[in-house]
């Protein structure tokens, strides 16, 4: 970044500025947003910040569009995640999960029930997509859950973010 900004003579407001040009302009800026988006659990971004972008840049119809898919796949990379380290599964992961046993007995007899409500509650994202791929919960109830509990929250998220008229970070 500081050799791209010693050449190109230009601050990182105008970066910015660039970079928020090409993702609402070009055809690939809503695919370079998803790309963002999916490794955003591994960076540790916000996915509070990165959806009210998502609204500011495509508006509130195909922002919600771009983010529903984006936070989705994002939520599965994080399953993914939490599923790998969690190992086999099974019985043996019992005195791991001692202080949790009943919790993680829901999430896995009740996954898709308790992934809406933990959604609904506005539970941290990753949080919750991590625990799920510890806990080895099935994909499918998980990402049904995680879409539909979802939903309230980031429609709301991104109207906020399409409601800011002018994106202007001023002098850094």
């Amino acid at each position: 970044y500081w050799l791209w900004s010693s050449r190109s003579q230009s601050g990182p407001s105008e970066h910015l500025s660039s970079l928020v040009d090409v993702l609402q302009t070009t055809s690939w800026g809503a695919l370079l947003y998803v790309a963002v988006y999916l490794v955003r659990p591994l960076l540790l971004l916000s996915a509070t910040l990165l959806t009210i972008a998502g609204g500011f840049l495509y508006g509130p119809v195909w922002g919600l569009v771009v983010v529903i898919v984006a936070s989705n796949a994002s939520a599965m990379v994080a399953y993914g995640i939490g599923r790998w380290f969690g190992g086999h599964g099974g019985r043996r992961d019992a005195p791991r999960f001692a202080r949790l046993g009943r919790y993680v007995e829901r999430l896995r007899t009740r996954s898709f029930e308790t992934t809406v409500i933990l959604r609904l509650l506005l539970m941290p994202y990753d949080l919750v997509s991590y625990a799920a791929g510890l806990a080895r919960i099935s994909p499918g109830p998980f990402l049904a859950g995680t879409a539909i509990g979802s939903i309230p929250g980031t429609v709301a998220i991104v109207l906020f973010g399409a409601s800011i008229e002018q994106f202007d970070c001023g002098p850094v």
